[in-house]
């Protein structure tokens, strides 16, 4: 066989391979119509993988507008699914990319729905580590829309995700103006509550926050106010002091607890204190309105009740001033012992013994309690 019969063998073998492997379309380029009947099928697999083919300078407001749409539509239809596959996921993320979409804001709107459906239903799949990653991966390497922090952080939150997990998420969002309306509602309400009180026990600096977005949150810290755990009512109270937010009733919520719970330090605390006690004896309205707030806690405090040298004029300071509150005490004390009462947090008097002794003393509790007292512990005598 001549060279030149090989040389024609193989030129025609070659055509033959590119007319194959054009006619299984290895290499087809598409162009405009072929988009466009793709749009008109919703061939999104299809359509996303030669929608690219359309050179950039033939890329005109029709290919543009077309894009669009096939975007929107296939996110419509992500979004109608109970689950969305693997192979969507990867292809929304991957045109997500695309410098088109990645400026497009009601794109980026719609596709923010897409990825938290995928982190929430990834719990349900896949280990909580692996659903965090993920949900690291689309807020970092995606523009978002504001609301997409916040309902990533609601997501995490039911997936029972500890909240120092998702301050990264809630961080820029608080600074921002637009998010006063989105930071009284739960679970980012708790979630700056906490960070801020935690700067405050660790007197911090304050926390970067928008002045808006603070107002909204302030209103929490008013009921820490009457929080029986001193630590997180301290904190409560520095933070709302720091921001000009205390109200006249705030002052004697806070004084009479921290003195009830034996829990002042400095000489101005305690004049801070005994001036409280001394507006409560005037004001029978708040006192009542204290009282009333005291006995929903589930542990009341009472260290001023321990036995030891300062109670016992402490008690009587208390008396003179506040003596609705040793009578709620007291009460509570009788129903836990003779279990009249249910507490399901066990007993929410746990200086009442010391009480009882130093009323011995004392002499301001009814004879009625002394003897109801006396039945009630009768078996450990």
């Amino acid at each position: 066989m001549t060279n030149r019969c090989l040389k024609f063998i193989s030129i025609t073998g070659l055509y033959l391979v590119m007319t194959l492997s054009h006619a299984l379309g290895n290499d087809t380029t598409y162009n405009i119509s072929d988009l466009s009947a793709l749009q008109v099928e919703e061939a999104f697999d299809e359509y996303f993988k030669h929608a690219l083919d359309i050179r950039p300078s033939e890329r005109t407001t029709n290919w543009t507008t077309m894009l669009e749409d096939m975007g929107l539509k296939y996110i419509n239809k992500l979004l109608k699914q109970k689950t969305i596959a693997t192979k969507d996921q990867n292809l929304i993320t991957d045109i997500s990319k695309w410098p088109y979409f990645k400026s497009n804001e009601l794109f980026i709107q719609k596709r923010d729905l897409v990825l938290t459906k995928i982190i929430d239903q990834c719990f349900s799949y896949k280990a909580k580590e692996t659903c965090l990653q993920l949900s690291k991966h689309y807020f970092y390497d995606f523009p978002h829309e504001l609301t997409f922090s916040f309902e990533l952080i609601k997501i995490l939150d039911s997936h029972k995700v500890p909240k120092p997990t998702l301050w990264p998420y809630a961080q820029k969002f608080a600074q921002n103006k637009f998010s006063e309306f989105y930071c009284h509602k739960s679970p980012l309400k708790e979630l700056l509550s906490e960070k801020i009180l935690s700067m405050a026990w660790k007197k911090k600096k304050p926390l970067a926050i928008h002045s808006d977005c603070l107002k909204k949150v302030l209103p929490t810290f008013k009921k820490i106010l009457r929080s029986s755990d001193a630590q997180y009512r301290s904190a409560a109270f520095n933070v709302l002091k720091a921001h000009n937010n205390l109200a006249p009733n705030d002052y004697s919520s806070y004084f009479l607890l921290e003195y009830l719970d034996d829990n002042l330090k400095s000489i101005k605390d305690i004049d801070m204190a005994l001036k409280e006690l001394d507006n409560l004896s005037k004001d029978i309205n708040l006192r009542e309105s204290i009282q009333r707030d005291l006995s929903k806690l589930d542990l009341l405090p009472g260290k001023i009740f321990n036995s030891n040298k300062k109670s016992m004029a402490k008690i009587r300071l208390l008396n003179r001033h506040f003596p609705e509150y040793i009578d709620l005490y007291a009460k509570t004390c009788l129903s836990y012992l003779d279990g009249s009462v249910k507490f399901n947090k066990g007993n929410p008097t746990p200086h009442c013994h010391s009480l009882f002794t130093l009323d011995k003393k004392l002499n301001i509790l009814p004879a009625l309690f002394h003897k109801s007292y006396s039945k009630a512990t009768a078996f450990t005598r």
